[in-house]
């Protein structure tokens, strides 16, 4: 009897770890269509053409912020990109900004000294860092869950989406605007902040005051130093003059993030172009690929990732082409971007993979651009987030 009792549970727990993967979540009905452009648009972007510039802006926006600053990371490790940010972000702490990180519970790599860096941090009173998804025995299914989305948002009002993007809210006389799309991403913040799925960071204390004092003086030498080295990417910016207006746009969310994001492309009267840093075809997602090439304009695909033989002909049967991505192109590890002619564009965290078309931590901007613009990497498009 104990050991049929015993083999239930292990049954109901193994069902609880694979149920996220065996279910898909339905999408309501007032979401079944395609979202329509914010037509009274203030946002004006900038794409950022490589992984220095990008980190350059974080730096900006970070030592540039008047009142708080709101992080989303879906990976974090304490390397030199890593520990810089941190001493960044506590000299901003130091000056009073409130502070608020996110991170993917699951995606935490920290050694011991970066462990002494978020000790720091959390011992300031306007600093708050969260674990979303972090993994418990008893809910099994988080092993599944994921923040997919990276984006940070200084003052409500200037944020970098996907380490690609510089977003811009700004009224007629340039001057940054109190809403608008940037705020869409601090709505996004504050919904993630709050689910149950998020808890607060849990970190033992420094040893002793000495100890703390220590550390924070490292962080402060640490953030001069490159201060020093790179003064440039402390420079104030005139936004108006680096970024280009943006005539309409819509940030969208899961459930139906993947399903809005292939009606733009079906209903489309241009051929759309995806740029993916994997792809793993459900049932659902490759109907929705073949309604796009069937009764749309079709699709062609840039896969930064190898693929097998299966995966190659299931996509060719759709209708798509397959095309290479270009050697050059910046931050292809993950997430997805599109663009339908030379003037509307999608930028995001979902990748065509079938766990992105449910997992509720998926982000997307879809902006109409006033004129025809050429990308870094000479295609009509955004390059692939991070």
């Amino acid at each position: 009897m104990k050991w049929i009792l015993a083999a239930l549970i292990v049954l109901v727990y193994c069902y609880l770890l694979v149920a996220p993967l065996l279910r898909r979540k339905a999408i309501p009905k007032k979401l079944q269509k395609k979202k329509d452009l914010d037509g009274e648009c203030n946002l004006r972007i900038r794409i950022l053409k490589d992984a220095e510039e990008s980190f350059a802006e974080y730096l900006r926006l970070i030592d540039h912020a008047r009142t708080s600053i709101h992080i989303v990371a879906s990976t974090f490790e304490d390397n030199n990109v890593g520990n810089v940010m941190l001493a960044a972000l506590y000299t901003a702490a130091t000056k009073g900004i409130h502070v608020s990180i996110l991170l993917d519970a699951n995606h935490i790599r920290l050694s011991r000294s970066g462990k002494q860096y978020i000790q720091c941090l959390l011992s300031m009173p306007n600093v708050t860092i969260c674990d979303y998804a972090r993994f418990h025995i008893w809910a099994p299914w988080r092993l599944f869950d994921c923040l997919h989305m990276d984006f940070l948002v200084a003052d409500g009002q200037i944020a970098v989406l996907e380490q690609h993007a510089l977003l811009v809210q700004m009224d007629e006389q340039g001057n940054p605007a109190e809403t608008g799309t940037v705020s869409h991403l601090e709505d996004c913040f504050e919904a993630l902040m709050a689910h149950h799925k998020t808890a607060k960071h849990h970190i033992c204390a420094l040893a002793n005051r000495a100890k703390t004092e220590h550390v924070k003086a490292h962080l402060d030498r640490l953030y001069q130093q490159v201060g020093r080295h790179n003064v440039s990417w402390f420079a104030t910016e005139d936004y108006a003059e680096v970024t280009e207006p943006v005539a309409a746009a819509a940030v969208l969310y899961n459930p139906a993030l993947f399903y809005q994001v292939t009606e733009w492309m079906r209903q489309s009267e241009e051929q759309a172009r995806i740029q993916t840093a994997d792809i793993k075809l459900d049932l659902y997602m490759t109907n929705r690929l073949m309604q796009l090439c069937n009764y749309g304009k079709g699709a062609i695909l840039q896969i930064n990732a190898p693929l097998q033989g299966r995966m190659i002909e299931k996509i060719k049967r759709t209708g798509a082409t397959i095309e290479e991505a270009p050697d050059d192109d910046y931050g292809m590890e993950k997430g997805s971007a599109f663009s339908i002619g030379n003037t509307i564009f999608g930028l995001g965290s979902m990748s065509w993979e079938k766990r992105c078309a449910y997992v509720n931590s998926e982000i997307y901007l879809i902006y109409k651009m006033s004129a025809s613009i050429s990308m870094p990497n000479g295609t009509s498009g955004l390059t692939d987030s991070p």
